[in-house]
Parts: C-alpha cells; sequence; structure tokens
C-alpha cells in the first residue's frame, strides 16, 4: 500500500504515541515501524488495517492522498 506518511505520523502524533506503541500494537519491531512510517518499507495490508484500527481511522482516510479539485 502507497502511504501518505504525513497524514500517518500526524494521526500518531495527534493521539501522543509514539513510533515504539505503534510497533507493539501491531506486533513489528520498532524499527520496522519506522521504516513504514518513513515509506522505506512496502506497507502489506494486514499491517495497514491495524494501523488504522488503531489510529482510530479509515484506511481511505489515513493512505489516500487527498484529490484537489481539477482547474477547468
Amino acid at each position: 500500500i502507497s502511504i501518505c506518511t504525513n497524514k500517518l505520523r500526524a494521526r500518531r502524533k495527534e493521539l501522543k504515541l509514539t513510533q515504539q506503541d505503534m510497533a507493539e500494537a501491531i506486533g513489528i519491531s520498532g524499527c520496522h515501524y519506522c521504516q513504514l512510517e518513513k515509506g522505506i518499507r512496502r506497507m502489506p495490508l494486514p499491517f495497514a488495517k491495524k494501523i488504522a484500527i488503531t489510529l482510530g481511522t479509515t484506511l481511505d482516510e489515513l493512505f489516500m492522498q487527498s484529490s484537489r479539485p481539477r482547474k477547468r
């Protein structure tokens, strides 16, 4: 899954969660989570679902880039 790293980081910080908190919630190492959040590693769908649940949001809100209205 292609992630919008800024949204992911912002939502995590909004909830006052650390990268280690997130890693523990989805069952991976802190280093692995950091690489996912930075976009260094591709995010498998099962991890994306767990992250969205942990952050109390949806996959669409978290991982989809916001679309801007097209100019005509």
